[in-house]
């Protein structure tokens, strides 16, 4: 019994290895850095948006470097999106960082081709 039990928990296991490797050939890994009029964009968002299919966003660090993991594969379009809160007329008003064209998808003309493995994508925006 615990022999067959062994063999069952054994062939599960090695079932599972494949499809984790066919995951990581369906994606890919895209790292960078996102510049703004020379400078490094210190907070915000990167998105990747495929033609169908869920988007992936990734958090852009103070330095200007994200990491985006499992892109999906093909040609996406790439918007950013950076915005901070200002104290205006005794009022809390949020201020775009970067201009609204690149935040849209619709008006965004970023793009990038995601093959699968890793990836280097840096953006110079102006």
């Amino acid at each position: 019994m615990k022999r067959a039990l062994f063999v069952v928990l054994l062939l599960a296991l090695s079932c599972a290895v494949p499809a984790a490797a066919d995951d990581n050939e369906k994606t890919a890994e895209v790292a960078g850095k996102v510049t703004y009029k020379a400078a490094p964009l210190p907070e915000g968002k990167i998105t990747f948006h495929p033609a169908k299919g869920k988007a992936v966003t990734a958090e852009i660090r103070k330095d200007g470097t994200y990491e985006a993991k499992q892109v999906p594969l093909g040609t996406l379009t790439v918007t950013v999106e950076s915005s901070r809160v200002v104290d205006k007329d005794k009022k809390k008003e949020k201020v775009n960082l970067l201009p609204a064209r690149y935040g849209d998808p619709k008006t965004s003309a970023l793009r990038f081709e995601a093959r699968a493995g890793k990836h280097r994508f840096d953006l110079v925006l102006d």
